[in-house]
């Protein structure tokens, strides 16, 4: 037998679909009630489907069939005896369409066998020999910035991965306006959605991704810059968020400032401090204290050695009497609650305020009215009561009498001196390595009788 002709294959296809039209299905099997002739061409189709599964059905084939039968392939797939329908060949306007929803589900251009692949290859030819219309070429153009040469193509899966994640990341631009951050102060989620957007803008990004990340993330590409440079995200994220709080209003965040919603500011006070203790301990480089004093020259200048205003005050008392009705105890610290570890540093500095004598008369009245208990409450964690007095007073003396200038120049360094003498009993002294003896340390008798009790 001799081998088949191009013309061959352009008989058959055209024979096929002259059945398919006036009957409205394919070529029967041979039988008893169908023609030979008929029985031969679908036992021909059967074979170019079985060819086209198995990947062994030649181009050249392929472009014979889709010109003398266009649509052929979006019915290959149909069941033997089901109707098929003609498709008319692609017009430019759905063609575009299909390919956008493509790209956009499976992250990949349509293969050279179906019809879709066909016309994206015979616009390749027309752009290549000039006939391409400037219009058309502008809309594939903005569609799929490389259908010249097509990107790599996406599992399914990731294909799934990709189309969720810059659809996440393309609600929360619309809902807060940004990029997620790496902040510290970020959900859970936020940081999920940034820790993907940094690992896939890393490094080279493909065309198809690129236009992808233009329509759901803009403003990646400058983040790309702050990402590819290997700097700290978290803390870029911070600078950024931190220097856009003091343009905005001016001044530094406050604990228990509301300038922000959702205790925004208050959580930007308290990433704040945690830089502001790096510094202290010498584990900020150079080049983010050059940041942070271009933001505000007096960012490193904790805010507990600021005046503290009386609506301040009142503030953040109420806030402690709420945490207090809510859990039925003292708020303590060090506590991974922000509001809780401040609200039982807010008492604790005002127990070293009273012992000091500078606490004035109408602070001291209102802390008697709204939080009865508050001097001999136990706000640091390792501290007991012993026979119905808090201990906390013994160890503040003991850590004063080591440390004159500590409750005033680091504060929550203070409270961590209280806690680890109650827990170990003795501390020594940084300025004259003298050790100060808790358990020889008397509590003095108290003229404190007429205070609130717990």
């Amino acid at each position: 037998m001799s081998p088949m002709t191009d013309d061959d294959y352009r008989q058959r296809a055209i024979a096929v679909r002259q059945i398919v039209e006036t009957t409205g299905r394919i070529p029967r099997h041979y039988a008893n009630h169908v023609p030979e002739s008929e029985g031969k061409l679908r036992a021909w189709w059967d074979g170019q489907m079985t060819r086209l599964r198995n990947g062994r059905m030649p181009a050249e084939v392929a472009e014979i069939l889709d010109d003398a039968f266009p649509g052929w392939l979006e019915n290959s797939n149909l069941k033997k005896e089901h109707k098929l329908v003609i498709l008319h060949p692609l017009q430019f306007d759905d063609a575009v369409k299909q390919l956008a929803k493509k790209l956009e589900q499976d992250g990949s251009y349509p293969i050279w066998i179906t019809s879709l692949g066909q016309w994206l290859r015979e616009q390749r030819t027309r752009d290549t020999a000039g006939e391409l219309p400037e219009d058309e070429r502008a809309t594939l153009d903005s569609v799929a910035p490389d259908w010249r040469a097509p990107g790599v193509r996406k599992s399914a899966a990731a294909a799934k991965e990709w189309r969720e994640r810059t659809e996440e990341i393309s609600a929360f631009i619309n809902e807060f306006g940004h990029l997620p951050r790496a902040s510290r102060r970020a959900s859970t989620e936020e940081r999920k959605l940034n820790a993907w957007l940094s690992r896939t803008i890393q490094g080279e990004i493909d065309v198809i991704a690129s236009g992808d990340l233009d329509r759901f993330a803009p403003g990646w590409r400058d983040y790309k810059i702050v990402v590819d440079s290997g700097i700290d995200l978290e803390f870029a994220d911070f600078t950024t968020e931190l220097a856009t709080f003091v343009t905005a209003f001016g001044r530094l965040p406050e604990p228990d400032g509301e300038a922000l919603p959702d205790d925004g500011e208050a959580e930007l006070h308290r990433e704040l401090n945690s830089y502001r203790l790096r510094r202290r301990d010498l584990a900020l480089d150079a080049i983010q204290i050059e940041q942070l004093d271009a933001i505000d020259p007096g960012w490193a200048v904790p805010a507990q050695q600021l005046p503290e205003t009386d609506a301040s005050f009142r503030r953040r008392l109420e806030r402690v009497r709420e945490l207090y009705k809510r859990n039925y105890s003292w708020p303590k610290t060090p506590h991974s609650d922000y509001l809780v570890a401040d609200a039982a540093q807010f008492i604790l500095d005002q127990q070293l305020n009273f012992r000091a004598g500078t606490l004035g008369k109408t602070r001291l009245g209102l802390l008697d009215s709204v939080l009865p208990g508050w001097l001999t409450a136990s706000v640091v964690y390792g501290v007991r009561s012993v026979a119905g007095q808090d201990y906390v007073d013994v160890a503040i003396e003991a850590v004063q009498t080591a440390f004159p200038k500590l409750a005033s120049t680091d504060p929550l360094g203070f409270a961590r001196r209280v806690a680890i003498l109650t827990k170990e009993g003795v501390i020594e002294s940084e300025e004259d390595d003298t050790v100060v003896d808790s358990s020889k340390t008397k509590k003095k008798d108290s003229d404190e009788g007429d205070d609130p009790k717990e």
